[in-house]
């Protein structure tokens, strides 16, 4: 496997260890987080080195604001105590919450942007 792809895994089984529920596409009950690439995604540095950027988006289940905002909390504290765990990677920046539709129902959001860097 790729640089890139061994730290897509580690990224995902950090997640998974934490007991957050993610994956990288499809349809998930919230809460859920959903890994996949940023842009730009692989950044050339000195050689060997290289970074991949990753997005993450926080999905919070239903619920008033109060209580989508304290969901969306919870995953970023969670998210962020997971990658800790992963060697080169850096906490994400998070967007403050917002909705986005999702088919016609509008789902509670916050997207983070991270790097992970990868050396030969």
């Amino acid at each position: 496997m790729s640089r890139i792809g061994d730290g897509r895994a580690a990224i995902l089984a950090a997640l998974t260890a934490a007991g957050i529920r993610s994956g990288t596409s499809g349809r998930f009950a919230a809460p859920v987080v959903i890994l996949e690439p940023a842009d730009p995604w692989a950044i050339p540095l000195a050689m060997p080195r290289r970074e991949s950027r990753w997005t993450l988006t926080a999905v919070a289940g239903v619920g008033d604001a109060d209580a989508v905002i304290e969901q969306l909390a919870e995953l970023v504290d969670r998210v962020d105590t997971a990658l800790r765990t992963v060697p080169g990677c850096s906490l994400p920046t998070w967007s403050k919450p917002r909705d986005q539709l999702v088919g016609d129902v509008a789902v509670p959001i916050s997207v983070g942007t991270f790097v992970l860097a990868l050396v030969a």
